[in-house]
């Protein structure tokens, strides 16, 4: 039912039978000026009546922020705006490239800056706005709470198979020193709970459980992160695997490294 729900919020009111209600594809329209009506107001002829829009041959990297920003103050009159920006995986990721890093100054005499965060490194499913910081604190909180040495992680937006909630998926590196693996659903609880706290807008999105689901935590074993680089021939220097993307593909690999160290394991035979 939840996914129903979710879909409908995007769709344009005709899907099950005409039964469904209509959601932004009905209110946004691409085009209002050949649209029909919405909330019984015709916005072809009541021209007033219609949303805004951005018409160009082709977005880019170079251009994204311009269109956005001009839509932006047409939505803008006094104390009324925008408060929130929703964007398909085509645009999205246009944007992604089109940001700076996060900067912030810690000395003035001398100068001394330092990066707070990445502006490609970060999750943003729903508007949750996860940056490296929060989440750097969150897993460190979670670590101390439930006794465990965390020593490497990494986490990607998971978008739902079908039309749906989507979640973050974790993959975490415990400590050598650590006492084993706790259990991946009491991490992900305590995880949840400390990033709530610590992130407004990731409180907001997770309440009710109706427009981001519960995160998903995944343990691997000490080492798979450094022979995920090793193998990438990034082993030491500044390299490193990213700790947030809206990319699925380091959390894959991760996996698929943890799944290689099992089999090898698995087949090696005793001294």
């Amino acid at each position: 039912l939840k996914n129903a729900f979710a879909a409908s919020l995007f769709s344009d009111g005709t899907g099950t039978g005409g039964k469904e209600f209509g959601g932004l594809k009905l209110i946004c329209a691409n085009d209002p000026t050949a649209a029909g009506t919405v909330g019984g107001i015709d916005q072809v002829v009541n021209t007033w009546w219609r949303n805004k829009f951005s018409a160009a041959a082709s977005t880019d990297k170079t251009n994204i922020k311009a269109r956005m920003n001009a839509l932006d103050l047409q939505l803008t009159r006094g104390a009324d705006k925008s408060d929130i920006v929703i964007a398909g995986a085509t645009l999205f990721p246009i944007y992604e490239e089109s940001l700076q890093d996060l900067v912030r100054f810690t000395s003035l005499a001398p100068f001394r800056i330092r990066v707070t965060g990445r502006t490609s490194s970060y999750l943003n499913l729903a508007g949750e706005e996860l940056m490296v910081g929060d989440a750097d604190l969150a897993i460190a909180r979670t670590g101390r709470q439930l006794g465990v040495e965390v020593r490497d992680w990494t986490a990607c937006a998971q978008p739902h198979a079908a039309v749906g909630l989507g979640h973050h998926h974790w993959v975490i590196e415990p400590g050598r020193n650590a006492g084993g693996q706790p259990d991946a659903q009491l991490f992900a609880e305590a995880l949840d709970r400390n990033l709530r706290k610590v992130n407004s807008d990731y409180d907001a999105k997770r309440t009710g459980d109706l427009v981001l689901d519960r995160p998903v935590v995944q343990w691997v074993s000490t080492g798979t992160f450094e022979n995920l680089l090793k193998q990438k021939g990034k082993l030491g220097g500044q390299h490193k695997v990213p700790r947030l993307s809206m990319d699925p593909r380091w959390v894959e690999e991760v996996s698929e490294v943890q799944i290689a160290n099992k089999a090898i394991n698995a087949g090696a035979s005793p001294l």
